[in-house]
């Protein structure tokens, strides 16, 4: 009879068990439930680090290519994309079962390793791994082939890093900063970007913590922030993000109370609260319209959002260019009163002004006719208002 030996986290035999009861967590005898999850867990981290160093590499090798062909190569673009993480994972597990002598079903499923949140925690634990490994090993490859090649090195590569991107992996305002985790051992997104030891922090190693992070990019669309996590993000991590421009933030259940939070730290701005060069500014489809949320006492209203984006506009007038707002459950007075505001800082503002454009397509509750009649009643150079709205918004 074939047999699973299951260990503990010390490497000590804890049980034998049989195969056949190793099809479904069901049928595993309740005493061994914490056996089988905890080697379901050592499997799936042992595939996971082998996709997720699988794909940092060819990430790395595809910009050196790139790198030898330009003067003056892009920043190389960190990706962790959660969804083709669960798909290789999980294909790696049926691999390992067809190659094996029995013929257990396999056990992980795209379902079952996204379930739980223990699947954000080991993705962010890996992650920090695997940099560890490469840039280890890149610099140990760098200084055994010094002068040997003038092709751009994988040190070069991860010292240019200039956009982090984890997409689908059902991060968390607690999986964000060290400070509102309850586990100790456990590592957060600040943990991986401002660590000193990140290549692409090098600048920042004569500080006793790193007051300049060099990223150009922060993308942490489809995940779970919400309000909690844009929070965070304002209080514990963008404050390190000096050299942040583009901050994308779609689809993450944030609402009105998580705009406001931007807000005041968009006034806190002279402080430093806020990245001072933030071009971009990506909240689309999230519901940040008043109306998305039951009508309670103390709950904000249209004008708490009309005058939170009107604050924010101003206070970033000098360098916003982007602001996305697809399908943010707006109401008609809310979109207008966002097209009154970037207008005012575009046409009437005394100050530089940098703005390109605004998209509000796909906010079903909008009448797009009202919203201009609304709008055009408090404008009174109509001329430069057709000119804005024709530059400089999509709807």
């Amino acid at each position: 009879m074939c047999v699973c030996v299951f260990y503990d986290r010390h490497c000590t035999r804890v049980y034998a068990v049989p195969l056949f009861l190793l099809r479904h967590s069901r049928a595993v005898p309740p005493s061994l439930l914490p056996y089988f999850f905890l080697h379901l867990s050592v499997v799936m981290r042992a595939h996971l680090r082998e996709a997720l160093l699988a794909s940092l590499q060819r990430d790395v090798e595809k910009h050196q290519r790139v790198a030898q062909r330009n003067v003056a190569p892009p920043g190389f673009v960190l990706k962790v994309h959660g969804v083709q993480l669960q798909s290789s994972v999980a294909a790696k597990d049926r691999k390992r079962h067809r190659d094996r002598a029995d013929h257990t079903p396999p056990q992980l499923s795209e379902n079952t390793i996204s379930k739980g949140e223990a699947w954000t925690s080991l993705v962010l634990a890996t992650l920090s791994s695997v940099l560890q490994q490469l840039e280890s090993d890149a610099q140990k490859k760098q200084n055994e082939s010094a002068n040997e090649s003038a092709a751009p090195s994988a040190v070069s590569v991860l010292r240019s890093v200039a956009r982090v991107e984890m997409r689908h992996c059902r991060l968390q305002a607690h999986h964000l900063c060290a400070d509102d985790r309850g586990a100790t051992d456990s590592v957060s997104l600040a943990d991986i970007l401002l660590s000193p030891q990140r290549l692409w922090n090098s600048a920042a190693h004569t500080a006793p913590s790193p007051a300049y992070v060099r990223l150009v990019t922060l993308d942490l669309e489809c995940n779970e922030l919400g309000d909690a996590g844009m929070r965070l993000l304002c209080s514990g991590l963008l404050v390190h993000l000096r050299g942040l421009r583009r901050l994308l933030l779609a689809s993450n259940n944030i609402t009105i109370d998580g705009l406001l939070f931007l807000v005041d730290s968009a006034r806190s701005h002279d402080e430093g609260h806020l990245p001072p060069h933030l071009e971009t500014i990506g909240l689309s489809n999230n519901p940040l319209g008043t109306h998305a949320r039951r009508t309670v006492h103390g709950q904000p209203t249209e004008n708490a959002f009309c005058d939170a984006f009107r604050t924010l506009a101003l206070r970033l007038s000098s360098t916003l260019r982007r602001v996305h707002l697809n399908h943010a459950s707006l109401s008609t007075r809310e979109v207008s009163s966002v097209l009154q505001a970037l207008f005012e800082c575009v046409v009437q503002h005394s100050g530089p002004c940098a703005f390109d454009i605004v998209y509000l397509r796909e906010n079903e509750r909008v009448d797009k006719e009202e919203a201009l009649r609304l709008l055009r009643s408090k404008v009174e150079d109509l001329e430069k208002l057709d000119t804005f709205l024709r530059r400089h918004v999509s709807m």
